[in-house]
Protein backbone atom coordinates (compact mmCIF):
# COMPACT_ATOMS: atom_id res chain seq x y z
CA UNK A 1 0.00 0.00 0.00
CA UNK A 2 1.35 3.47 -0.93
CA UNK A 3 1.67 5.82 2.00
CA UNK A 4 0.57 9.41 1.43
CA UNK A 5 3.83 10.70 2.95
CA UNK A 6 5.89 8.97 0.25
CA UNK A 7 4.16 11.02 -2.44
CA UNK A 8 5.47 14.20 -0.89
CA UNK A 9 8.99 12.79 -0.72
CA UNK A 10 8.98 12.23 -4.47
CA UNK A 11 9.00 8.45 -4.05
CA UNK A 12 5.54 8.01 -5.55
CA UNK A 13 6.81 8.98 -8.99
CA UNK A 14 5.56 12.56 -8.75
CA UNK A 15 8.06 15.34 -9.61
CA UNK A 16 5.64 17.73 -7.87
CA UNK A 17 3.30 17.77 -4.90
CA UNK A 18 -0.01 16.29 -6.07
CA UNK A 19 -1.86 18.49 -3.56
CA UNK A 20 -0.45 21.96 -4.33
CA UNK A 21 1.58 21.48 -7.54
CA UNK A 22 4.89 22.70 -6.03
CA UNK A 23 7.97 21.11 -7.55
CA UNK A 24 9.77 18.67 -5.27
CA UNK A 25 13.03 18.91 -7.19
CA UNK A 26 15.76 21.44 -6.50
CA UNK A 27 15.75 24.16 -9.20
CA UNK A 28 18.76 24.30 -11.51
CA UNK A 29 20.51 27.56 -12.45
CA UNK A 30 19.36 28.95 -15.78
CA UNK A 31 21.84 28.88 -18.64
CA UNK A 32 22.92 32.23 -20.05
CA UNK A 33 20.89 31.46 -23.20
CA UNK A 34 17.77 30.77 -21.09
CA UNK A 35 18.39 33.98 -19.16
CA UNK A 36 18.63 36.01 -22.37
CA UNK A 37 15.27 34.59 -23.51
CA UNK A 38 13.59 35.93 -20.36
CA UNK A 39 13.84 39.63 -21.18
CA UNK A 40 11.18 41.43 -19.14
CA UNK A 41 10.53 38.44 -16.87
CA UNK A 42 11.37 37.89 -13.18
CA UNK A 43 14.15 35.53 -12.03
CA UNK A 44 15.54 34.71 -8.59
CA UNK A 45 19.15 35.88 -8.11
CA UNK A 46 21.69 34.14 -5.85
CA UNK A 47 24.92 36.06 -5.27
CA UNK A 48 27.97 33.75 -5.38
CA UNK A 49 30.74 36.31 -4.69
CA UNK A 50 29.70 38.90 -2.14
CA UNK A 51 33.19 40.46 -2.16
CA UNK A 52 32.63 42.26 -5.51
CA UNK A 53 30.23 44.77 -3.94
CA UNK A 54 31.58 48.06 -2.61
CA UNK A 55 28.58 48.23 -0.26
CA UNK A 56 28.14 44.90 1.56
CA UNK A 57 24.40 45.61 1.85
CA UNK A 58 24.16 45.24 -1.96
CA UNK A 59 25.13 41.53 -1.79
CA UNK A 60 21.56 40.25 -1.46
CA UNK A 61 19.65 37.35 -2.99
CA UNK A 62 16.15 37.98 -4.29
CA UNK A 63 13.83 38.51 -7.24
CA UNK A 64 15.03 40.61 -10.15
CA UNK A 65 13.81 41.64 -13.58
CA UNK A 66 15.74 40.52 -16.69
CA UNK A 67 16.73 43.24 -19.17
CA UNK A 68 18.75 42.92 -22.41
CA UNK A 69 22.16 42.28 -20.82
CA UNK A 70 21.59 42.52 -17.07
CA UNK A 71 19.17 41.77 -14.23
CA UNK A 72 17.94 44.52 -11.91
CA UNK A 73 17.12 43.63 -8.33
CA UNK A 74 15.41 46.06 -5.95
CA UNK A 75 16.12 46.17 -2.21
CA UNK A 76 13.11 47.65 -0.48
CA UNK A 77 14.33 46.73 3.00
CA UNK A 78 16.32 49.95 3.28
CA UNK A 79 15.05 53.44 4.06
CA UNK A 80 15.26 54.31 0.35
CA UNK A 81 14.74 51.70 -2.39
CA UNK A 82 18.04 50.76 -4.00
CA UNK A 83 18.46 48.91 -7.29
CA UNK A 84 21.34 46.54 -7.89
CA UNK A 85 22.31 45.53 -11.44
CA UNK A 86 23.91 42.17 -12.28
CA UNK A 87 25.62 42.13 -15.72
CA UNK A 88 25.41 39.05 -17.93
CA UNK A 89 29.20 39.17 -18.41
CA UNK A 90 29.57 38.17 -14.72
CA UNK A 91 26.98 35.38 -14.91
CA UNK A 92 28.15 32.13 -13.34
CA UNK A 93 31.10 33.84 -11.66
CA UNK A 94 29.50 36.26 -9.21
CA UNK A 95 25.79 35.39 -9.49
CA UNK A 96 23.29 32.82 -10.77
CA UNK A 97 19.62 33.06 -11.77
CA UNK A 98 16.81 30.58 -11.13
CA UNK A 99 13.15 30.37 -12.11
CA UNK A 100 12.31 29.98 -8.40
CA UNK A 101 14.29 30.29 -5.14
CA UNK A 102 16.56 27.31 -4.47
CA UNK A 103 15.98 25.42 -1.23
CA UNK A 104 19.69 25.58 -0.53
CA UNK A 105 22.25 28.17 -1.59
CA UNK A 106 24.44 27.55 -4.65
Amino acid sequence: MLKLGSLFDGIGGFPFCPMCGESLSEPQPLTLAELRERDGEPVYIVVLDKTVFADKDDAIDGWGLVRKSWVRLWDSNRADIVHIDHDFEDYGETWLAYDRPPKRKA
